[in-house]
């Protein structure tokens, strides 16, 4: 019996004037993608099959409206959302031909062409395998960081320019996964988790080459990176005192710190510096608060799904299982009001991301789950 998912992303308008519905008319922009030139083809493993399509989505809310509408109509696996820094492009990986994922690209407007990028990233082993998203921008927008992970033959990372030109492997591992790249803020370096250690482990590496720094050298597990406001210092979740604590390390390796005593998986800073965001386990769990530089801690939602939260400069958004399914809502930080944004499905994945404007919203979900059952003749 072979049994497939079609995964798509969906999205919400977030801004507080008028909703307006952005719905595409017949069949979303990625049917015009084209490949991206430069990143070579190969690697292991097969999709999952699909059944029916795998679109992805954006949906408006505008506080007001609940309305969606398809992104993409394609029978594959689309996931991980990723918007370019100024707004105007979207990158996301889809399961492609032959195993591999692929970088695709389109316009977060419609009307123009969107691009694709072949990867030797086996769908598969990124899928199940990595920490966290796969594909990340850097500040300015001009370069795409990618993972490759194929299990036994290693892994690799990848940048490129953002049309997909002068692709240059920046990292190399002869075993294990790497996942969740995070560019600094300064552009500089990408920080990532890695198992070809025995152990998940954070690494940071030069956007210009070079080789990989590893931050972290403990027997624990160290995983999912996130950077200081001003990029000298690395977050991470640990379990190396007895269970997940948030740390940090300087961007050298020196100084760790822990910086949570009553749990913590994955953590952010805004851009102010002024307190950091985080889970305290990988799944489920309340969004906690506290300031960088010490004191309580206090619960800010009391529970958010799958690590599925956003900071902006105005609110944190996130995704909340309400039993019945699962709801988008956003916090006010200086206010601390709660608005509910919508009602989504409830076969969501991870990769929440909101665009620079907050005006729009991308999350992947499972549409469907099918099946096919198979006679063989003469079966002994």
């Amino acid at each position: 019996m072979g049994i497939g998912k079609t995964i798509s992303i969906k999205g919400y308008v977030l801004d507080s004037g008028s909703p307006r519905l952005w719905r595409h008319v017949g069949r979303a922009p990625s049917p015009a993608a084209g490949p991206l030139a430069g990143l070579p083809a190969g690697g292991r493993g097969c999709p999952p099959r699909s059944r029916g399509t795998a679109p992805l989505s954006r949906c408006q809310s505008a506080y007001l409206s609940q309305a969606h509408s398809p992104l993409t109509e394609n029978p594959a696996i689309d996931k991980f959302p990723a918007w370019s820094p100024d707004g105007r492009s979207i990158a996301f990986l889809r399961a492609v031909d032959g195993g591999h994922a692929a970088i695709m690209l389109i316009p977060s407007l419609p009307g123009a062409e969107g691009k694709l990028a072949r990867t030797e990233i086996g769908w598969r082993d990124l899928d199940y395998r990595a920490q966290g998203p796969a594909l990340a921008w850097s500040a300015d927008g001009r370069f795409l960081f990618t993972v490759e992970t194929t299990g036994a033959t290693g892994a690799r990372g990848w940048v490129c320019d953002a049309d997909g030109s002068n692709p240059l492997k920046l990292t190399s591992f002869d075993s294990g996964y790497s996942g969740t790249p995070r560019w600094s803020p300064d552009g500089r370096s990408i920080a990532f988790d890695d198992s070809s250690a025995g152990n998940w482990e954070i690494y940071v590496v030069s956007a210009l080459g070079g080789k990989a720094v590893r931050l972290t050298d403990n027997p624990a597990l160290d995983a999912a990176p996130s950077w200081s406001h001003d990029a000298n210092w690395v977050y991470f979740g640990s379990n190396r005192s007895g269970r997940f604590e948030i740390w940090k390390v300087r961007a050298d390796g020196k100084n760790p710190v822990q910086m949570t005593e009553n749990g913590g998986f994955e953590a952010f800073e805004p851009d102010d510096g002024s307190y950091l965001c985080y889970t305290k386990t990988d799944g489920g769990s309340a969004l906690w608060k506290r300031r960088v530089e010490g004191g309580a801690e206090r619960p800010v939602v009391e529970s958010v799904f799958s690590r599925n939260f956003a900071l902006t400069k105005r609110c944190i958004y996130f995704m909340q299982d309400a039993g019945s399914g699962i709801e988008f809502k956003a916090i006010d930080m200086a206010g601390g009001k709660v608005t509910m944004l919508a009602r989504l499905g409830r076969f969501l994945n991870l990769g929440l991301t909101v665009s620079p404007d907050e005006r729009w919203a991308l999350y992947s979900q499972a549409d469907a789950v099918g099946s096919d059952l198979m006679l063989v003749e003469g079966f002994r």
